[in-house]
């Protein structure tokens, strides 16, 4: 009985962290797919900015109350937002389950081994970012999931050029060793 409540409480903790890794892969890659023309908005409580991504004309941003000018830089502060929110409720739920006192040495090391890897995610997320800024990109946001990574960039005004993206590509690579096949370069502005 011991063996089987052992791991059901394996299984919830994966359960969880697949939870928050699925979340924060598909608030990077913005949910389902909306059809043509639709439009979206999302208020930012805390800057008091409507982000918003017109579909028809592939126009993502955020735009002040005030002026209603489109600004990507909310998206990408919104993104990280939701993106460390994700990560902490994992980490909490991981910390929790360590820290019971039923819980095993096996469970105790498997929850080590995931705090380990979200935060050797958010480490390369973070390098990710600063490396295609220093690139001379105005903002990104990477989001690193179970063998694959997203990277939404600030598109120049004349588009993302195929250099751009081999640069990019290459700093991905050469952070989590992944293959091309398992990036995705998404540009928005």
């Amino acid at each position: 009985m011991n063996i089987w409540k052992r791991n059901a409480v394996i299984a919830t903790v994966a359960l969880f962290v697949s939870v928050a890794v699925f979340l924060n892969w598909s608030y990077g890659r913005g949910g389902s797919e909306p059809t043509h023309g639709d439009y979206v908005l999302f208020e930012d409580t805390m800057t008091g900015r409507v982000l918003s991504g017109d579909f028809e004309t592939g126009g993502y941003g955020a735009q002040t109350a005030e002026t209603g000018i489109l600004d990507s830089s909310g998206y990408f502060a919104t993104a990280r937002l939701n993106r460390q929110h994700a990560r902490d409720t994992a980490l909490t739920i991981l910390r929790e389950t360590a820290a019971r006192p039923t819980a095993t040495d096996d469970l105790r090391g498997r929850a080590d081994e995931e705090i380990g890897a979200i935060a050797q995610n958010a480490l390369a997320e973070a390098r990710i970012e600063s490396l295609v800024i220093a690139k001379g990109f105005m903002d990104c946001v990477a989001f690193l999931y179970d063998g694959g990574a997203d990277l939404v960039v600030a598109s120049p005004p004349e588009g993302l050029q195929a250099v751009d993206v081999a640069r990019m590509a290459d700093i991905i690579i050469s952070e989590t060793g992944l293959r091309m096949e398992n990036i995705t370069i998404v540009p928005i502005g």
